[in-house]
């Protein structure tokens, strides 16, 4: 059985210094595994003399079209190119959303001593698990395709898709036909042109998929629905490893051959948690496939609930108001409060809190702060973003831009693992700056955190800033697919009403402080606004305090020559015309707590 993910892996030779090519039909040396007859035979390419063969290697070809970045074709250099010499290939990626300044100009591969311990590894006939932890550093280092302009997913995303898409073109013989007799005595070209014909008349569908609770939580143990979700996206991962290209805490976006079939599973894994779907999806011939799914032709767009009963007689479930409500009421041991809810909704308050640092908290005498820290990831924006700085590297290279440009799954693959990576480092810095006993995770991009004084939020605000900067620097120039919400309120103030700010995602930066007043801010202002020199606490608290009768008073006092602090509130005078009013009064409230 071939190992698709090793396809490429001649790619860490270099040809120039050593002259074999990456599909190592040269090297002087050859082996009879599946895996080697893959490597050799994965390219329909006039670079090569070794074609596909059998149906295994002819879609290997095809998977490794569609797991590049760049649809195959070269990207062509305008008038006024740089010379080959001035513009050298470059085998280090480069990450549009955090390009680096490096050059890489050889792969890792230069000596024949070098090619020997690659042919032994092969020789082993080795699995995918062990190719990724053997070559795990070098994977993530090369690009995929080292040529100026299209190097800008890594060879470690390319060889993961190529297993996905491999092995979906290989599950389904009746979507993907294919016998060895089509292949018989074909020459080159017209295996190419069959490769052709195939990737045109073969279908896939994209189906992306918003995962979303109708609970409305209220008390500690609601919040249980948000491990509930994030358990529901990993076991549908865990299901469906290689029909997931793209996710994040309650979003998938799938490949494969036949969404109802998808969608019915998804209906009914959903539907038992009271959860319901946002679906887009559509079909489209392997040719055209691409992440943007409105751009494809006949794209649909549903929305998949629980199957529900004809009639739902009172009490409805107070919490997601899709069932009936048990006879018997939910009674708080605290409060005495009486609450009519269905059987899901019960079992979700049964299970104990999944979260418990909500529990302790809500128990305190002096009802503690909390602040609620949520990342937001725009799909749409997202696709959008990575276009536009797609095409400013092009221009940089001095490349014909495409009338269209491409988007391809493995760019927003190779963003997604940095994604990953971000929230991960994100919580890992909040956890370095505040006690790990004030800090419940929720979700991967979601978190509380019990505060003593709302001017903490200044350090969270920076925390973010500065995570955002070290992973995504680019997209301050383009309209960010990230949105940061901040919501501060008392442990006994209603979720629902928190969920609901939190959901404000206006700007790319959000602050909500219950009863204090909102910020939004555009990302790049973040650091600027954090640097506001601020007025003596004294003064903050006049101003706050004169606010609180009146926004309006207290800006006539700001501006009021006559008051005898007029001029020690000119730095703020300053802000205000930078970041306005608004923004800059909530933060100096905040500030003076």
């Amino acid at each position: 059985m071939i190992e698709p993910e090793l396809h490429d892996i001649g790619k860490f030779i270099d040809y120039k210094a050593t002259g074999i090519k990456h599909n190592l039909e040269n090297y002087p040396l050859q082996l009879t595994t599946d895996t080697w007859k893959g490597i050799v035979e994965h390219h329909c390419s006039p670079n090569f003399d070794r074609y596909p063969a059998c149906p295994d290697t002819f879609k290997l070809c095809i998977a490794d079209d569609l797991a590049s970045s760049f649809s195959r074709y070269s990207v062509e250099r305008g008038e006024g190119s740089l010379t080959e010499e001035e513009d050298p290939y470059d085998f280090s990626i480069y990450k549009i959303w955090n390009p680096s300044n490096q050059i890489m100009k050889q792969s890792f591969i230069t000596s024949f001593e070098g090619i020997k311990e690659i042919y032994s590894f092969l020789a082993k006939n080795p699995t995918a698990e062990e190719f990724f932890v053997q070559y795990n550093d070098w994977l993530k280092k090369r690009a995929e395709d080292a040529k100026r302009g299209q190097n800008i997913t890594s060879l470690y995303t390319h060889s993961k898709l190529t297993g996905q898409f491999f092995r979906i073109l290989t599950s389904d013989n009746s979507s993907f036909s294919l016998i060895p007799e089509e292949l018989k005595g074909l020459a080159n070209k017209e295996v190419d042109n069959l490769r052709k014909q195939k990737k045109n008349k073969w279908k896939l569908s994209i189906v992306q998929c918003q995962i979303n609770f109708a609970q409305t939580p209220m008390r500690a143990r609601d919040m249980n629905v948000f491990k509930i979700q994030e358990s529901l996206i990993e076991c549908i991962k865990k299901e469906l490893p290689d029909n997931v290209f793209f996710s994040t805490s309650n979003e998938l976006v799938l490949i494969v051959p036949d969404a109802q079939e998808v969608l019915t599973k998804l209906r009914k894994k959903v539907g038992e948690l009271g959860f319901w779907l946002k679906i887009t999806y559509a079909e489209t011939q392997l040719s055209a496939i691409k992440p943007q799914l409105e751009e494809i032709q006949g794209n649909k767009q549903i929305a998949l609930y629980p199957e529900l009963p004809k009639e739902i007689s009172p009490p409805i479930c107070e919490l997601c108001q899709l069932s009936k409500a048990k006879e018997q009421p939910w009674i708080d041991e605290e409060s005495g409060i009486r609450e009519f809810i269905c059987e899901r909704c019960w079992k979700i308050r049964e299970a104990g809190s999944l979260l418990p640092k909500f529990v302790d908290w809500e128990k305190m005498e002096q009802n503690p702060d909390v602040c609620w820290v949520k990342v937001w990831l725009d799909y749409r924006m997202l696709l959008s973003a990575l276009k536009k700085l797609y095409k400013e590297y092009l221009e940089k290279t001095k490349a014909k831009i495409p009338q269209d440009i491409d988007i391809k799954f493995p760019i927003i693959s190779e963003f997604n693992q940095d994604y990953k990576e971000f929230l991960s480092d994100l919580q890992d810095n909040i956890c370095r700056n505040f006690d790990l006993k004030s800090i419940q995770e929720i979700l991967p991009d979601f978190v509380a955190i019990k505060i003593n004084s709302l001017s903490e939020i200044r350090l969270i605000l920076s925390i973010y800033q500065e995570t955002f900067e070290k992973y995504f620097p680019k997209f301050y120039e383009v309209d960010s697919p990230l949105k940061l919400s901040i919501v501060v309120s008392n442990i006994k103030f209603p979720f629902s009403e928190v969920w609901r700010l939190l959901s404000d995602v206006t700007s790319e930066v959000n602050v909500h402080t219950i009863g204090k007043g909102a910020i939004h801010l555009k990302g790049k202002d973040v650091r600027a606004f954090l640097e506001i020199n601020l007025p003596s606490k004294t003064l903050l608290h006049k101003l706050t305090q004169i606010s609180k009768i009146s926004s309006k008073l207290g800006r006539i006092t700001l501006y009021d020559k006559r008051d005898r602090d007029f001029l020690r509130y000119e730095p703020l005078r300053r802000a205000i015309a930078q970041f306005g009013y608004k923004n800059v009064l909530t933060y100096a409230k905040i500030m003076s707590d």
